[in-house]
């Protein structure tokens, strides 16, 4: 597939960036020719043939797909890296673009089954990652209440005159899941 050459006359060519840009998301959203033309004129002003429209599709749009699959695959090989290199820091918001994206990808024509598994893997490591820290703050908030109530009743024990008494003792190492 070789980009040809737009004549140096053709309007849907010398859009501005924005309208281009809109005219590729109707005919990728699968608007007929015909009501894409009313919309560029009713949008825009521009008015042209079906030829002209056929003509900017097969010229610009597969390249357009091909650029905007291009940037969402760097986007997220970029993510990949970071999180590689700090797991513990995507935030939230991060994993929710990092789905999207890869949402995005998964329903485009012609896209790598290979970087799609990617990128929904990377996702799910991260909901996984974040659930262990979940899990793992809640153990240490466990603990730490054991450690108080164990720290109480050595303290009701070191109060009395004989120490600790074998019931406390026993007290403590329940608390301690010892026994």
């Amino acid at each position: 597939m070789t980009k040809r050459k737009a004549r140096s006359d053709s309007k849907l060519h010398g859009l501005p960036p924005e309208q281009s840009e809109q005219l590729q998301d109707w005919l990728l959203a699968g608007m007929s020719y015909r009501v894409v033309l009313k919309l560029l004129a009713k949008e825009y002003g521009v008015k042209t043939s079906l030829s002209s429209l056929s003509t900017y599709y097969h010229d610009v749009v597969p390249f357009a797909v091909i650029e905007k699959r291009r940037r969402a695959v760097a986007m997220a090989n970029s993510i990949a890296v970071d999180a590689k290199a700090a797991p513990g820091q995507i935030e939230d918001a991060t994993i929710e673009l990092l789905a999207q994206k890869a949402f995005e990808l998964a329903i485009a024509p012609n896209v790598d089954p290979k970087a799609v598994k990617q990128l929904f893997s990377l996702v799910l490591k991260a909901r996984d990652q974040a659930n262990d820290e979940k899990a793992l703050d809640l153990k240490l908030r466990q603990y730490e209440d054991k450690l108080n109530a164990i720290a109480e009743l050595a303290s009701t024990g070191k109060k009395r005159k004989g120490g600790i008494s074998q019931a406390t003792i026993e007290e403590i190492e329940r608390k301690a899941n010892l026994l």
